[in-house]
């Protein structure tokens, strides 16, 4: 059966039963410069020395971005500065801002531990556009490396692509960052971590020797020192389309996939028509073949989804094109060096495909689905059986045209969709198997869905701004059991106005999550001592002071259903021994984000009495009970 959802969604928008609730925002400058994608934000941990501002628990998640901005005052700066990257915490305040020193930080981020690896520590890269630069950096924000080096402002709009990271050059130690460039219309594979010294792959000299580098301005670094160049792959027209990495014909090396052509999101016309799908040969940047798809105007700026579907252990190729089809390839299964009718299909997509769709067993029947987005507004999906049979499960029409990439969701997972194209490799494929998945998809009106994976009903939408040119992420970032998506706002695509980073709640809890747990507590004033010391101190106010902490980050404590034994010694030689509850005048608290309560006991004992008060057991919103002995 083929649902169609246009007639639910209006109803749905009508009854207005909303369940997105805005957790926090942060809101860019205003001064924008636009191509065909936004930057999408990563979730990453980063460590707990990256965790300096807002108080949350250092394994929550911190969200790293990009933007459009460029030539602005920032003020997390405190300067002007062409572009900028940021890393924000899970509660919205900055933790770090990083001045691009080239221009816009528009690519999306790829977040992973390839330099050094080994080390625990995530690293980043990402490219820049108008600017000249790859760029690397620590958890810190500081650069590890740029290609070229140092960077130079300005730039004819290198990098519009996003990198992926992978081992894809066995021969070579490490990890690879391989990443499609606009006008040099070429794809390239840099090491992840040059700093061996060593010329691992071509030697490319220095940029400036080549013609897209000619006005660099500086020599762009030394190859093998500053930077290594593995391999570059020529296009016949400019790559905004960002590459995907996987095993396409299973015989055990990586292979990268990407398309060519350039079409802007608010421009009216194609700037560079390409059209073709490339498999190239990770270890050797060989071509294994190409397929150039129809139109007038053609050109490929999604990136293609690697998924098998039909358990024979190669990949299977997805990805849209601007002249409205879906192209499903099989692969080169004769080894001919070209993709036969024989080998693939189509399917219409009523409109251009910018979109890059993501890959997921949506309905929980063990077999991996295609949930696809076009321009006409049509959200489908798709099951595929290789080579040439397509079967449309559902059509959902939303409101507006639709460039931004869906994001699969999976509540039992907190980790489900962290990337632009959901992981560093850039598959879009949600791997695991549930009984409760959902799409989400952003609109160029503005809007935010959520899609039900079995039959596409819209379970939910909220309006956020003018226009999403930008994909979400997912991921449970703050720990509270609740999946949370994150989204780039477009508010004015020519400036005027600020961009918006939005942080939602999506009403999708982890049933798993719900566990009660031991509190940790401590005293605060006085302060732990030797069992044979008996503490002489005089804390503010006379009050005993504890801190405790309810570990699961998602429950809190109850501060009406705290309880402290009080035992008073007076230098009389009389006692008082009284119970005291969270909702007496004797008991007061300073809750901390995002876990941490502070309380403080008092009562009318006297200088030189003797003071016991024992922190006795602590009730949470959900029910949980801990008492001092468990901890």
């Amino acid at each position: 059966m083929v649902w169609k959802n246009w007639l639910f969604i209006t109803l749905f928008i009508l009854n207005n039963l909303f369940a997105f609730t805005v957790k926090w925002t942060y809101i860019e400058v205003e001064n924008y410069d636009r191509m065909t994608f936004g930057a999408s934000p990563v979730a990453v941990d980063l460590g707990p020395d990256v965790n300096s501002v807002g108080g949350e628990p250092d394994e929550c998640l911190e969200i790293v971005t990009g933007s459009d901005e460029y030539s602005s005052f920032f003020p997390e700066l405190g300067a002007y500065a062409v572009g900028i990257w940021r890393c924000i915490d899970a509660l919205g305040n900055l933790e770090w801002a990083v001045d691009t020193r080239t221009d816009e930080s528009r690519s999306s981020l790829a977040a992973l531990d390839f330099y050094n690896v080994g080390d625990g520590h995530t690293e980043i890269v990402g490219g820049t556009t108008s600017g000249w630069n790859v760029e690397t950096m620590d958890r810190h924000g500081n650069f590890l490396w740029t290609f070229p080096s140092p960077p130079q402002t300005g730039g004819p709009y290198m990098w519009h692509s996003s990198p992926a990271i992978a081992d894809i050059v066995w021969s070579v130690s490490g990890l690879e960052v391989v990443i499609g460039n606009n006008p040099c219309s070429s794809v390239w594979c840099l090491q992840a971590d040059p700093s061996d010294g060593a010329d691992d792959g071509i030697f490319y000299g220095t940029p400036t020797d080549h013609d897209c580098f000619a006005s660099y301005g500086v020599a762009g670094g030394s190859e093998g020192t500053d930077w290594d160049v593995i391999w570059k792959f020529d296009t016949d027209a400019s790559v905004i389309s960002t590459p995907a990495v996987g095993d396409v014909d299973g015989d055990g090396d990586m292979d990268v996939v990407v398309g060519d052509g350039y079409q802007h999101t608010y421009g009216l016309f194609v700037e560079e028509t390409g059209g073709n799908i490339y498999c190239i040969d990770g270890p050797t940047g060989a071509l294994r073949w190409r397929f150039s798809t129809g139109g007038t105007e053609p050109v490929v700026d999604a990136s293609p989804a690697l998924a098998d579907f039909d358990g024979d252990g190669d990949l299977e190729i997805i990805v849209g094109a601007q002249d409205g089809n879906l192209y499903l390839i099989d692969g080169d299964e004769d080894g001919d060096g070209n993709i036969s009718p024989a080998e693939m299909t189509t399917v219409y997509m009523g409109g251009p495909v910018h979109s890059s769709c993501a890959i997921a067993d949506v309905n929980n029947d063990g077999i991996f689905e295609i949930i696809a987005a076009s321009n006409s507004g049509d959200v489908k999906c798709l099951s595929y059986s290789p080579p040439t049979t397509a079967t449309t499960i559902w059509t959902t029409t939303l409101d507006g045209a639709i460039v931004s990439s869906p994001a699969i969701a999976n509540p039992s997972d907190p980790y489900c969709w962290t990337h632009f194209c959901a992981n560093p490799m850039r598959n879009n494929v949600y791997p695991y198997t549930s009984e409760e998945i959902y799409a989400f998809v952003c609109t160029m009106d503005g809007n935010v869905y959520r899609l039900n994976g079995i039959s596409g009903s819209v379970e939910d939408i909220i309006h956020l701004g003018e226009h999403i040119h930008t994909s979400p992420i997912i991921a449970d970032i703050d720990l509270d059991c609740q999946l949370e998506l994150v989204v780039t706002v477009c508010n004015n695509p020519y400036g005027g106005s600020p961009d918006i980073i939005y942080c939602l709640g999506t009403d999708l809890y982890n049933p798993d999550c719900f566990d009660c747990r031991k509190m940790v507590s401590w005293p605060l004033c006085p302060v732990d001592t030797d069992d044979d010391v008996i503490p002489i101190v005089s804390c503010p106010e006379q009050a005993a002071v504890f801190a405790y902490a309810e570990t699961t980050y998602w429950d809190r404590p109850d501060t009406s259903f705290t309880f402290a034994s009080v035992n008073i010694f007076r230098r009389d030689g009389s006692e008082m021994h009284f119970a005291v509850q969270g909702v007496a005048n004797t008991m007061n608290f300073n809750i901390v984000p995002l876990d941490t309560v502070i309380v403080n006991v008092w009562h009318n004992w006297e200088h030189l009495d003797s003071v016991i008060v024992v922190l006795d057991s602590i009730f949470t919103n959900y029910g949980c009970t801990t008492y001092t002995a468990d901890t």
